[in-house]
């Protein structure tokens, strides 16, 4: 939702003269009593020049699980709200008919009966109003309402949140679920030149180098782009919940067709296949790896428009982790070059100069595909060049075209593509 108007001196303030105009949308109608401020990020600490106000949903005093909103603000506006919220609270009782200590009992009991622990630390039960339909989006039915004690148990292994029913109904066990967040996960194999997949172990996390060059860059360069995606976006891994890098190296898939001169994400195996070679660039391993990252966020079509689109933000942050990673060839006469480091191959794409490889640097280029799926899949590579052609301007300026475009660095300009 965008926009509010100004209004209050603090961010803080802002966010509550948007709720007392538009509090009733979500089901805020008294946003004082309803409604608390957990945290406040201020344009000091953010790169992009904004404002965070976060706020907590309450109900006599008790929050309502994941029920939070998040007002981003830029000067004095609003720009816009991330909200989900819970009504029909008005006759909830926020008495507890089970007391605390009753429901760490319950825990203990769980903790024993399902994970066969006796020794975990139990945070301090926390009273919470909580209803499922917060959590799950594809529900067939509305969620029912509770009071429950939310009770975080942590062991060696082990890090369960727990709400359990606090009200008369005595309703057991409502939810459980590991809050544990997986780092890196990776895993290469090697095909020796066949087909075969995933092929043979060569290197897992946390093992030593394998001194196969292929296996061992695949490796380090998959961690390399993990860390761009966590640190920057907050994501873990590809799917945003820690999967398995996978990756498979040396691969053909023929005997004619070897060595395989070329890389590709296969989303039904979930995993990057590389030609011999094709590991040594790091802007060719995070660019499949992008390509995971949008299979499960925009899942966009490789096909006409959408396939351009789906093939830039592969070589946006490709090329993104490869400027930032303090490996491979970085001077600055590759700058912007897609593949420099595949040996006997070297670059394949200029993303501030497009033409100097056929591809066009704006729709209007005679290079601009505009056919159908007989060619390129209607340009899927070829016309990625108009947005890459953005990125790299967003990132260093320039002038094109007759307009200037001021500069505003890798961090910003790769927060903005991932929001797209």
């Amino acid at each position: 939702m965008c926009c509010g108007d100004g209004g209050g001196d603090t961010s803080s303030e802002r966010a509550f003269v948007f709720l007392d105009q538009y509090g009733e949308a979500f089901e805020i109608t008294d946003p004082k009593m309803q409604v608390t401020v957990t945290s406040v990020q201020d344009a000091e600490t953010d790169e992009a020049g904004m404002d965070h106000v976060r706020l907590q949903q309450t109900h006599q005093g008790v929050p309502v699980t994941a029920g939070e909103f998040t007002l981003h603000l830029r000067e004095d506006r609003i720009r816009f709200v991330l909200a989900k919220t819970l009504n029909g609270l008005e006759d909830l009782d926020t008495e507890p008919a089970l007391s605390a200590g009753e429901a760490r009992t319950e825990v203990e009991e769980f903790l024993i009966k399902h994970f066969d622990i006796t020794d975990a630390k139990l945070s301090p039960p926390r009273l919470e109003i909580f209803n499922r339909g917060l959590f799950e989006q594809n529900r067939s039915s509305p969620a029912a309402t509770h009071l429950a004690w939310f009770i975080e148990a942590t062991a060696p292994g082990l890090r369960e949140y727990i709400w359990i029913g606090a009200g008369a109904e005595r309703s057991g066990i409502l939810l459980h679920f590991s809050q544990l967040t997986d780092a890196r996960n990776r895993r290469v194999y090697t095909a020796n030149g066949t087909a075969s997949l995933p092929g043979t172990p060569c290197r897992f996390e946390g093992g030593g180098a394998s001194g196969d060059t292929d296996c061992d860059l695949a490796y380090d360069y998959s961690g390399d782009t993990y860390d761009y995606f966590f640190t920057q976006h907050g994501r873990d891994s590809y799917d945003g919940n820690g999967a398995a890098l996978i990756s498979t190296v040396d691969y053909c898939p023929s005997a004619t067709d070897c060595p395989y001169q070329n890389a590709y994400w296969n989303g039904g195996q979930r995993r990057m296949v590389y030609g011999d070679g094709f590991p040594a660039a790091d802007d060719v391993v995070a660019h499949e790896l992008t390509h995971a990252v949008t299979d499960y966020s925009a899942d966009l079509y490789y096909y006409q428009q959408s396939g351009p689109l789906n093939e830039s933000f592969s070589n946006i942050f490709g090329e993104t982790v490869d400027l930032l990673n303090a490996s491979g060839t970085d001077t600055p006469a590759v700058r912007w070059l897609m593949g420099e480091d595949i040996p006997g191959i070297g670059a394949i794409r200029n993303m501030a100069n497009p033409i100097a490889f056929g591809d066009p640097g704006k729709t209007s280029d005679t290079q601009f595909v505009c056919s159908g799926i007989e060619y390129d899949n209607g340009g899927v590579h070829i016309n990625s060049g108009v947005p890459n052609h953005a990125y790299a301007l967003m990132v260093d300026g320039g002038t094109y075209n007759g307009i200037t475009v001021n500069p505003i660095g890798l961090t910003k300009a790769g927060k903005s593509s991932i929001a797209c």
